[in-house]
């Protein structure tokens, strides 16, 4: 099993869920923990960074294999989500 570490933009994110979104969210937690590889890798400048779908929210990680650690970068709405992630 994976160490699932969040960044400080993440956290937040999550905290602000509510009702079914943050269930959703604490699902794909675990599953990312059991299988980062489920993600889907990212081309172009983002090589290095995968994505993973939670309903209409993306998740931005990348997977520290000698650490064996997932850490998620961001999480945001999928329409901004990539756009704000490069800044």
């Amino acid at each position: 099993m994976w160490t699932l570490k969040l960044s400080q933009q993440a956290s937040r994110f999550y905290e602000g869920l509510a009702g079914k979104h943050k269930k959703q969210m604490a699902h794909a937690f675990d599953k990312l923990a059991l299988d980062p590889y489920i993600g889907k890798p990212l081309k172009g400048e983002l090589k290095g960074y995968w994505s993973y779908r939670v309903g209409v929210y993306r998740m931005i990680y990348v997977i520290r294999q000698m650490q064996i650690i997932v850490e998620v970068l961001r999480i945001q709405h999928r329409k901004e989500v990539y756009e704000k992630f490069r800044r």
